[in-house]
Parts: C-alpha cells; sequence; structure tokens
C-alpha cells in the first residue's frame, strides 16, 4: 500500500505498548539460516555502522507478520558504531509510513541517477516527506537523523518509504522550563556526507531543521541525478537563481523549467539559508504535494496526446536522447 499521510498515517498506526519488551539472545547460527549467510539479496540498507537484513522468521521469537530486520556491526566501527548498535533496539516504535517495503524495488539513490520520470520522482519524494512529518509530529516529536537518497525505497509500483530509522530518537524539550520538545542532544555525528547539516557539527543537535536540512540535499539529488557529496557547492549558481534551475536537472528526468525552479527554491528553503530563515517541513510538504499534482495533469494530458514517430508516424516515440526528449521508435 502506498505510504499514507501524516493524518492518515496516525488513524492506521495501533496503539503502542507503553514499554517495549526486554531484547533476547538469538543464536548466531539462526541468524546465519534466516539471512542466507548474510546474502546480499536479502540485504536492504547499509549505514555508517553496520548493514541491515531482511528475514520472514526467527525459531527463537514470536512469528510477525511483518518478518524481522537484523542488523550487523561493520568490522572496525569501534566502541561508538557498537554502542549505537546495542542502543538501537531501544529506539522509539514507528509508523509503517516511514518504514520500508519488506522486499525494496529500487531506492531513490540509484533511480535518481537512471531514467525515473519526473513525476515518478516527485511522487516519491512526497512520500518521503509526508513519513517525515507524520515522525515529527509524534508526542514527543521523533527524529529520523539519518534522510538520504540511499534510505527512501522504492517499492514496485513507485511508491516511496522512508527507511533506515534504526537512528530515529524522541526530541527533548528544551532548556529553560518550557516543554517544548525541539530537539536531541547528542555527541555521536549521525547523519551521510552531503546530507549531513553543519549544526550537527557545531550545537551538537538534531532537530526538525537538520532532518529538513537532509530532505533539502535529497530534492536536490533528485532534481539532478548526481551525489549528494559536494553537491550543494556545485550547484551554487543555479541555487542563487532558481530561474536557471533546468540547467542543473537530470535530462532524463524530462524536468520542466518550473518543476527544477520550484524544486531548487525548495532546497534553498530547506537547506541553504540560515537557522532562523529556514523553511519549516510543514510549509515545504504542500508545495511537493502541489507539484505531484501538476506532473499528474501533465501526464494526463500528454497521454491523451498522439506521440508517434517523426520519422515514420506509424509507431510510438520510444528513443531516448540525452535531452531526455523521444523523437523517433526503435525501428
Amino acid at each position: 500500500a502506498a505510504p499514507a499521510a501524516p493524518d492518515a498515517a496516525a488513524a492506521s498506526v495501533p496503539a503502542l505498548p507503553a514499554a517495549a519488551a526486554p531484547p533476547a539472545a538469538v543464536p548466531l547460527d539462526e541468524l546465519i539460516a534466516a539471512t542466507d549467510g548474510f546474502a546480499e539479496a536479502r540485504k536492504v540498507g547499509e549505514g555508517g555502522f553496520g548493514r541491515v537484513y531482511r528475514c520472514g522468521a526467527l525459531p527463537s521469537l514470536p512469528r510477525v507478520a511483518c518478518g524481522f530486520a537484523i542488523k550487523t556491526a561493520l568490522v572496525g566501527v569501534g566502541a561508538q558504531g557498537l554502542a549505537e548498535l546495542q542502543s538501537e533496539p531501544r529506539g522509539p516504535p514507528l509508523p509503517r509510513s516511514s518504514r520500508a517495503a519488506a522486499a525494496p524495488h529500487a531506492r531513490l539513490r540509484d533511480a535518481a541517477s537512471a531514467a525515473l520520470l519526473r513525476a515518478a520522482r516527485l511522487r516519491v519524494l512526497r512520500d518521503a516527506a509526508s513519513a517525515l512529518h507524520y515522525l515529527h509530529t509524534r508526542s514527543p516529536m521523533i527524529l529520523h537523523r539519518d534522510v538520504s537518497a540511499g534510505n527512501i525505497l522504492l517499492d514496485e509500483r513507485g511508491n516511496g518509504y522512508l527507511a533506515d530509522v534504526w537512528s530515529s530518537r524522541a526530541a527533548e524539550a528544551t532548556a529553560g522550563g518550557s516543554q517544548q520538545v525541539s530537539h536531541l542532544s547528542t555527541q555521536r555525528i549521525f547523519g551521510k556526507p552531503g546530507y549531513m547539516d553543519s549544526i550537527i557539527m557545531h550545537d551538537g543537535q538534531a532537530s526538525q531543521l537538520t532532518d529538513g536540512y537532509a530532505l533539502g540535499s535529497t530534492l536536490l539529488v533528485a532534481l539532478t541525478g548526481r551525489g549528494a557529496l559536494g553537491l550543494l557547492n556545485a550547484c551554487d549558481d543555479a541555487l542563487e537563481e532558481p530561474d536557471t534551475a533546468e540547467s542543473i536537472a537530470a535530462a532524463d528526468a524530462g524536468w520542466s523549467a518550473a518543476q527544477a525552479e520550484e524544486l531548487a527554491r525548495l532546497v534553498v528553503g530547506l537547506a541553504l539559508v540560515k537557522k532562523k530563515k529556514r523553511m519549516p517541513l510543514v510549509e515545504a510538504l504542500p508545495r511537493l504535494e502541489a507539484l505531484v499534482e501538476a506532473a499528474g495533469e501533465m501526464e494526463e494530458t500528454a497521454g491523451a496526446e498522439e506521440r508517434l514517430c517523426d520519422l515514420c508516424y506509424d509507431a510510438p516515440r520510444s528513443v531516448r536522447f540525452a535531452c531526455g526528449h523521444a523523437l523517433y521508435c526503435e525501428t
């Protein structure tokens, strides 16, 4: 099923128990058998500290409909990585709208570098932003802390899922007597290069703004089809003048000038302006929704038009050029 919008998701999530069950020991040979020897086909994600594998059942644990996720620490992660791995089972339970599909079809990171067209990219971005907004509107607020194009999974229908929620944590109340929940203080650095906000490095705090920064970088990856590392700086000229953003847009995605400009403005608002002037996710989400709706209308219009080969006028256009246009049939 498609990821639910924030209000719908809230209605579909069952009541959560007051406290999670204590962790249970599972024999290593059982984990090896359940993951087919930690096979690549079973892997659903990889972060700075470990890899995540899926399995349907573990004999030592009660069966659950959604199966299990097993995370292994990478060699050489050190004490910090092991401590984080041990703390993850105590993280907050998360709604289905923010979990990965059990068998992901693709990742936005990979699809953005391939020929995933604009309407599909926009839907996936909207799905992920909706899941992130849901987390931010819980009480207490839940911060993802590792939003990236690699952590947005696609199912076979093109629905987007915000994944790798192992680093998610509930935020803290603001100091000074206020009970408003706003941030999470941390001595550990989370996030991936290209997606990590300098606020985390300088202030030691994760917040809605730092999650928003990572989402802004993800939007730019989807717009350009390029990797996140150094991308904000590389696209600096176009982001300073968003009406020129078509110049950095991935040709094979078929972005229009208006779509590229609006995405660039969202990137600037989420990731480039000063902390006090950052765009809140609650403001960015409806603008993504509007882009999705407009792209859907453009698809319907294009589908209604006859688009035949410019040479034979007898077969559909199917040969796509680097510019993103298709004029001729395969024959």
